[in-house]
């Protein structure tokens, strides 16, 4: 019952004296195609409680409320061959655990951007540029955005001058998404 095996081996180990092809029709029958495998989402399921708790608790804000409220976030996109895995699954069951195929961390070339939304409103995506090994500020940095560069490509050309547009600074509420820092 390998959803990952291919319909050879399925065939092999059934015992059963069909070709691979039969052995396709008999899976398709029976609601199992051959899919890719979804990527494992990186929200974790504590994460993904909090995130649904806070979310609960925010029902009762006006509009006027909400209008005040940026919420910003960054993203990695991982750039490489697609070679996910295909497996035999049934239908609506691509974010099941049996038929999800893990995330490693390669040697692939990714990018990050930024971005900003709100009530009514939404900045384009920020590519954040990768830094240079000389740009490096303690043995373990691994080059990704810190704080001043954060300051000096996000923050003041683009967050503030939004703030600025929205309403007074003081009177808004600044909300990062990540799953440590958003409550």
């Amino acid at each position: 019952s390998d959803p990952y095996a291919s319909l050879s081996k399925i065939t092999a180990v059934s015992g059963l004296k069909i070709s691979p092809e039969i052995a396709g029709r008999i899976l398709r029958a029976s609601g199992r195609r051959v899919r890719y495998a979804r990527k494992k989402p990186h929200i974790s399921i504590a994460s993904r409680q909090k995130r649904v708790s806070w979310a609960r608790s925010q029902r009762h804000l006006l509009i006027s409320q909400w209008r005040k409220r940026v919420f910003t976030d960054e993203i990695h996109i991982e750039l490489s061959p697609s070679q996910r895995p295909r497996v035999h699954r049934p239908p609506n069951s691509e974010y099941d655990e049996r038929f999800i195929a893990p995330a490693f961390k390669d040697a692939r070339t990714s990018v990050m951007f930024w971005g900003a939304v709100g009530y009514g409103y939404h900045l384009p995506l920020v590519p954040i540029r990768k830094q240079t090994a000389a740009e490096r500020t303690h043995d373990k940095d691994r080059l990704g955005l810190n704080s001043k560069q954060y300051c000096e490509e996000v923050l003041g050309p683009y967050l503030l001058p939004l703030l600025r547009q929205i309403s007074s600074i003081e009177s808004l509420e600044y909300r990062r998404w990540s799953s440590k820092s958003y409550i």
